[in-house]
């Protein structure tokens, strides 16, 4: 049954009980509870029901950073998706591992250029799969402030790369991110160091791209408005 479908059949379940005698909110939500899952289901699931799935995650600028803010920002980035991974698919009881961000950056003595020299990488590392994070543009500092005030930016091209593909496409998952942080407001960068707000906002960004692979509870409104 798909989403739509099963949103049109909830609601019509939904106006029936109130039309019918009896029916209170309170038996309505256990009605509703049952027909929606507590957790979202991923865009692509990284773990295998056969077998368990090793998973090199590698991270880096697109282009050359220059700001010293940035300096290792790509690593860092990596590091806390691992870390996000790491948690949510041990408690999926999924069986997925990851491959050290220290050895795979030990490993990466290559520049990444395409989807072949991702498989390389991953050949090497022993790994099944690959998760690329490629930066764009990134920025920590809304534009035009005196005094400075904290406002995250980046763009992310997201891909996984099979390092045996049964298809023959080593491309099984490709997205673009984006976000902002704050997404409405701006912090004072006096309350913090830079180092900080970078990490806060890194692993905010970690854990919203953590959701594409392993599922995970809905996102609430308030996050939403607070993340975008």
């Amino acid at each position: 049954m798909t989403r739509t479908r099963l949103h049109l059949w909830s609601w019509l379940i939904a106006g029936s009980c109130f039309l019918s005698m009896g029916c209170t909110p309170a038996s309505l939500g256990f009605i509703l509870m049952g027909l929606f899952p507590d957790e979202q289901p991923p865009l692509y699931k990284l773990a295998d029901k056969e077998k368990e799935i090793t998973v090199a995650v590698v991270s880096h600028f697109g282009d050359a950073q220059f700001q010293d803010e940035l300096k290792d920002a790509d690593y860092e980035l990596g590091q806390f998706l691992v870390a996000h991974l790491t948690k949510k698919c041990a408690e999926n009881k999924e069986k997925v591992k990851f491959i050290p961000g220290s050895r795979v950056k030990s490993y990466q003595t290559k520049p990444i250029t395409d989807s072949s020299s991702l498989q390389e990488l991953g050949k090497r590392l022993g790994a099944d799969k690959v998760i690329q994070l490629e930066l764009g543009p990134m920025s920590l500092y809304a534009p035009n402030c005196r005094p400075a005030m904290y406002q995250g930016k980046v763009i992310l091209d997201v891909r996984v790369v099979e390092v045996e593909p049964k298809s023959g496409e080593p491309v099984a998952f490709k997205q673009i991110y984006t976000t902002t942080h704050p997404a409405d407001v701006m912090e004072d960068s006096s309350d913090k160091s830079v180092k900080q707000f970078r990490a806060e906002f890194n692993r905010r960004a970690a854990g919203d791209i953590a959701r594409w692979f392993t599922a995970y509870p809905p996102i609430k409104r308030s996050d939403m408005r607070e993340f975008r």
